[in-house]
């Protein structure tokens, strides 16, 4: 289910014109990956999926979001926003 939920948004990503979308609500987190913790986010390209959280769920997120490529960040070192530049920029994200 979870993996049809993210098909669904793929597709709409690349219907919309965009090349990834970031989710940042807890309950759109936990609707498309499962994770029942909480300071994590989703970000969503056409052709993969990240979940970032910090060190304290790493254990949680390896059984709860099958399937994720997950990373890590701290709220200083590296900071979320740094962490979502390095994605993008690696998955060639402008829009």
């Amino acid at each position: 289910m979870i993996q049809e939920r993210i098909a669904k948004c793929q597709k709409a990503i690349g219907t919309q014109g965009l090349d990834a979308i970031f989710i940042n609500s807890l309950a759109n987190v936990r609707y498309l990956s499962g994770f029942t913790g909480s300071e994590s986010y989703v970000l969503l390209t056409q052709d993969a999926y990240y979940f970032i959280t910090d060190s304290r769920f790493i254990e949680q997120v390896g059984k709860e979001c099958v399937g994720y490529k997950c990373l890590l960040h701290k709220h200083a070192n590296p900071p979320l926003e740094q962490v979502l530049l390095n994605i993008c920029r690696k998955a060639g994200v402008r829009r």
